[in-house]
């Protein structure tokens, strides 16, 4: 590392005078240069790095909270443990950056492109995601929950063994990601386009997917008790072994959609058409609550009752 690790608390605010300096265009301004420097330990709340050159910097277990990274350039560096809440990463270049166990609450990510990071147990409630770029990154053990993901893009990343209550992601654009026991009641993709994904044990009650575009999408033992499918394109995805009791289909396509060994009982909106285009086996529960296959005018398309988010009947 360099010698910045030696210098004291006093030495860092004049670099970050000297950059806000020239960021104010103030002559004798000079941008915040940190590349490898060691900011272990550092209390950093506030500051404004906009469009500081961090790359390699190291954080670990500092205090950025409320800081302005705006346009930073952050490859490899490292805010393993740090608290980073509230900070804005704006426009960032961020790849190959370590997040993980830090406390990024209320981050904003918004227009970042995040590349080949980590950020295993990380805390991201409330984070804000918007039109941001994900690439090849892994959220395993992340708390993501009330996170937002707006029109982001989404591309081979991992979110395992996590949580997402009540996450959003409008319009979102999401390819070659993998969910799997993700604890995330409540979350939704109304509109957003999944192509090859896959959710796997998963908790998704009460999850928004309607107007969706679920592109060979998968949905393997998971849970989906009173979950929206309306008008969501979900040819050829596979709902095997999960639970879908209650959960709503109006204008739903599910040609070739795969429901075998799946619990429909009480789905809503499910149409002889619709079933009769579906695969169903005699491991599918139906609509009406009996085993299929689903057979044309047999009428198990007819919900039998209601039910709540633990699969019992609500009379």
């Amino acid at each position: 590392m360099a010698a910045l690790s030696e210098q004291s608390l006093t030495d860092v605010r004049r670099l970050l005078k000297l950059h806000r300096d020239w960021l104010s265009n103030i002559p004798g301004g000079r941008r915040a240069d940190l590349r490898r420097m060691s900011l272990n330990d550092m209390d950093l709340r506030g500051a404004d790095l906009r469009m500081a050159l961090l790359q390699g910097a190291v954080f670990l277990d500092s205090d950025l909270s409320d800081a302005n990274l705006t346009g930073a350039q952050l490859d490899n560096a490292d805010f393993r443990q740090a608290l980073v809440a509230r900070t804005d990463f704006t426009k960032a270049h961020i790849e190959a950056v370590r997040f993980d166990s830090a406390v990024l609450s209320g981050a904003m990510f918004e227009e970042a492109q995040v590349i080949d990071c980590t950020f295993r147990s990380a805390r991201l409630e409330g984070a804000r995601m918007l039109d941001v770029v994900l690439f090849r990154t892994e959220f395993t053990g992340a708390i993501l929950d009330r996170s937002a993901f707006h029109q982001a893009r989404i591309t081979e990343c991992k979110f395992q063994d996590g949580t997402m209550a009540d996450a959003v992601f409008p319009q979102a654009r999401i390819q070659l990601t993998e969910f799997s026991r993700m604890n995330a009641p409540g979350c939704s993709f109304a509109g957003a386009k999944l192509q090859s994904t896959s959710f796997v044990r998963c908790d998704l009650n009460n999850a928004k997917f309607n107007r969706a575009t679920l592109a060979k999408a998968e949905f393997l033992r998971t849970t989906l008790r009173n979950s929206d499918f309306r008008d969501c394109m979900a040819e050829c995805s596979d709902f095997s072994a999960s639970m879908l009791q209650g959960s709503r289909f109006s204008g739903a396509n599910l040609f070739a959609a795969d429901f075998r060994a799946a619990n429909l009982t009480g789905a809503k909106e499910m149409t002889g058409e619709k079933l009769s285009r579906a695969r169903t086996a005699d491991t599918t529960i139906l609509p009406n609550g009996k085993a299929g296959p689903y057979l044309k005018h047999s009428g198990a398309e007819r919900p039998a009752m209601n039910f709540d988010n633990r699969g019992s009947a609500i009379r």
